[in-house]
């Protein structure tokens, strides 16, 4: 976005506060007066007061991340591109001045500069967040998943979904992120506002369930319908940008793609490990959506255990083939790890997670 001195980022500012409220990376370049004018107290055209106005500035500093001043050619790539790297990685928008005089000014040749899309979380943090969440996750039979818009600003569209489908459980989302995730998933269940909701057995199946996990949720007095949620607070688990949250403790320094990537393969490697099958070579693990029907037949087989992978699902079968260029899936033996029966729009379900030995 670019804009006239005061005048015109003065009357931008609105959406500028837009964009940092709903964590939108946006670049604002405004032209400045001349750097010659700088220490002056002549009165500029469009300023607050004399001198060389920096109103515009501080209150740009309410609303956002990072702001940069173009007042000398030599340090303009490296302003610009720390401007620029502040707004990827914070997803919120910078502000970037730019003197009158030096807009056509010949520049050094930038430096080759790192664009982190986020900072690293700590490791160890990190370790300690899942931790936590997977003990407080261990018996839950009824999870449900709750998406917020801060997903899309972390780009972590695909991680919540693999989270939902390691879970074996539902998702819903909120009025500000519908799309986020896909609604014309089986694990789908409407849209959550307290007690208005998209259909009705929506908040019946959230307030039912006896863990809920918020995923860049803004619990606001709009999107709460007047703060009526009425969900198991003691089973909340809040996923920010940048922080986690649990009913007795709150993690710091970790990032939402991150958290949920780690949660995921905690919870697989948690459901393989507690039935043993870490002994048997197994070296995947999968959560399929199945019937009541074929799941019946499934454990009709001794001991819990299939024969073939087509047994469970043939669709998973075929994407194996073809992820692995391999036509013998079909004879791989797959153990049934544990089962959750939910309901879905579908109709009552069964959750099956396999894991395929090699």
């Amino acid at each position: 976005m670019c804009t006239t001195f005061n005048v015109g980022s003065l009357s931008a500012l609105n959406a500028v506060a837009g964009a940092y409220a709903h964590d939108l990376p946006l670049i604002c370049i405004v032209g400045n007066p001349s750097s010659a004018q700088i220490g002056s107290w002549r009165f500029i055209h469009h300023s607050v007061r004399s001198g060389y106005d920096l109103s515009q500035r501080h209150i740009y500093r309410e609303t956002t991340v990072d702001s940069v001043a173009i007042e000398h050619a030599e340090t303009a790539p490296m302003l610009i591109d720390r401007a620029i790297s502040s707004a990827i990685c914070h997803s919120k928008p910078v502000l970037i001045e730019v003197c009158s005089n030096l807009a056509k000014a010949v520049v050094p040749a930038p430096n080759r500069f790192p664009f982190l899309s986020t900072p690293a979380s700590s490791t160890h943090v990190l370790e300690k967040a899942v931790q936590a969440t997977t003990q407080l996750l261990k018996d839950v039979k009824n999870a449900v998943v709750i998406v917020g818009s801060q997903v899309r600003a972390a780009t972590a569209e695909d991680a919540v979904l693999r989270l939902v489908q390691a879970l074996g459980c539902t998702a819903a989302s909120m009025a500000d992120s519908r799309g986020v995730f896909p609604e014309d998933h089986s694990s789908y269940i409407g849209l959550y506002m307290g007690k208005m909701a998209i259909p009705s057995s929506c908040r019946e199946q959230v307030e039912a369930a006896d863990a809920c996990i918020f995923v860049g949720a803004a619990f606001s007095d709009t999107l709460t319908t007047g703060f009526s949620m009425k969900v198991n607070w003691a089973k909340t688990i809040q996923v920010g940008i940048n922080r986690v949250k649990l009913p007795s403790q709150e993690f710091g320094a970790i990032y939402m793609k991150d958290f949920l990537n780690a949660l995921t393969e905690s919870i697989i490697m948690t459901d393989s490990s507690k039935y043993g099958c870490h002994q048997n070579g197994v070296v995947k693990v999968m959560t399929e959506l199945i019937s009541d029907q074929r799941a019946a037949d499934a454990f009709n087989h001794s001991n819990g255990t299939v024969s073939t992978l087509a047994t469970v699902t043939s669709e998973r079968s075929s994407r194996t083939e073809q992820e692995n260029g391999c036509h013998q899936c079909h004879d791989l033996p797959a153990r049934v790890l544990s089962t959750r029966r939910r309901t879905s729009r579908e109709g009552a379900m069964l959750i099956i997670s396999v894991a395929i030995q090699f």
